[in-house]
């Protein structure tokens, strides 16, 4: 004869299988959790590699043809008050007075075209026209402004000039020549010396975004959301510059204010987030040689 289950055997069963489910489906939850935490990893390093490629590309070209000394960095746009004009020479490192801003980083960097010059040329502070084997881009320049020092894109150098790092004003342009003039001292120009445009860029962080201003149009850019906190060193014996980064992930319920490598970020970077984000964060640490500054 069959029997019905009791109360007490049905509760110790159901108990039973509710702990086989629960150890069951733990692994799938830590799987889950490990998957979440990697997905959050990759967009906060996807951040910082954007913040990295945008200085790189710039840093490649720091010092080309543009002096580190402040003085003469200046003295070669005709001391003006105005930035990138004013800066402390190819390479500067400032702390602003801006609420939630940090320091910001300035590199003044060349972009080479594939105009070279046709022939050996001097050009003094009055000015010379210059011919070139190749037809530059009318949108290099912005020479149809009142005041043409005014613009970053109004301003070259010649690779392999003598004398070196000094920046020349374009004052006209058609088709395949240029006139420029100097507004510091001579410049030689060889036969062959290769068109090099100036750019400045100004980066910086604030209001979890990283802003790069690059002076060819008005006001900051924002480049990347984000970025939490971003700090610039510059060793200027051996010219190399230590930049360190704090980004976030986008999950909000995996580990709120979790930092990770940790180690990579200074202490005073560390302390204003220390438990007091929503997200995991992430620390990253690069290192890059301006090779072309040398004087």
């Amino acid at each position: 004869m069959k029997r019905a289950f009791t109360l007490v055997e049905t509760l110790v069963a159901s108990f039973i299988l509710v702990l086989t489910i629960s150890f069951c489906m733990l692994p799938f939850k830590n799987t889950m959790q490990m998957l979440r935490l990697y997905k959050d990893r990759r967009i906060a390093e996807n951040r910082i590699l954007t913040v990295e490629t945008i200085i790189k590309s710039a840093f490649e070209n720091c010092g080309v043809g543009i002096s580190k000394d402040p003085q003469e960095y200046k003295a070669g746009f005709g001391n003006k008050n105005r930035a990138p004009f004013n800066w402390n020479g190819a390479l500067s490192i400032t702390n602003t007075s801006q609420a939630n801003v940090g320091k910001k980083l300035r590199v003044a960097y060349t972009m080479p075209t594939e105009c070279l010059s046709e022939e050996k040329v001097t050009i003094d502070l009055s000015g010379k026209t210059i011919f070139l084997t190749e037809k530059a881009n009318k949108d290099y320049f912005a020479v149809d402004i009142y005041d043409k020092a005014q613009s970053v894109k109004n301003w070259i150098i010649f690779e392999g000039a003598r004398q070196t790092n000094t920046p020349l004003l374009v004052t006209d342009h058609s088709a395949d020549m240029i006139s420029v003039r100097s507004k510091s001292r001579e410049v030689t120009i060889p036969k062959g010396s290769r068109l090099m445009l100036f750019r400045a860029l100004e980066c910086y962080c604030t209001g979890d975004k990283f802003y790069t201003n690059d002076f060819r149009s008005s006001g900051e850019q924002p480049r990347e959301d984000g970025i939490c906190a971003i700090d610039f060193d510059y060793d200027d014996i051996h010219n190399l510059l230590t930049v360190r980064i704090i980004a976030r992930g986008d999950d909000e319920n995996i580990s709120a204010g979790r930092i990770e490598g940790a180690e990579k970020c200074t202490p005073d970077m560390l302390l204003q987030w220390q438990n007091k984000s929503q997200y995991v964060l992430y620390c990253e640490k690069f290192v890059l040689h301006a090779a072309n500054l040398t004087k």
